[in-house]
């Protein structure tokens, strides 16, 4: 299963059940990505909301102008859909 855009992915085993995480370029090596989705409110949002836990709904609003942003962001931005 992957979030936002790509930059969480988790990865179950089904016959173990266990999940691992990546987050960005962090993998789940002493739970490292763990940690980087737990500094990022959005991005635990979207986590905790994929395993039916209720959260307050967050989003993430980004610059068009950031390079990094340019693939996902509407050229007009998104502040009229916020």
């Amino acid at each position: 299963r992957t979030l936002s855009h790509d930059w969480i992915i988790q990865v179950r085993d089904p016959s173990s059940g266990r999940q691992t995480t990546v987050f960005g370029y962090t993998f789940d090596v002493n739970p490292a990505a763990a940690v980087e989705v737990c500094k990022e409110k959005a991005a635990t949002a979207q986590v905790l909301e994929s395993h039916g836990i209720a959260v307050i709904p967050h989003t993430v609003v980004l610059s068009p102008t950031m390079h990094m942003a340019a693939d996902y962001i509407p050229a007009a931005g998104v502040w009229k859909d916020v």
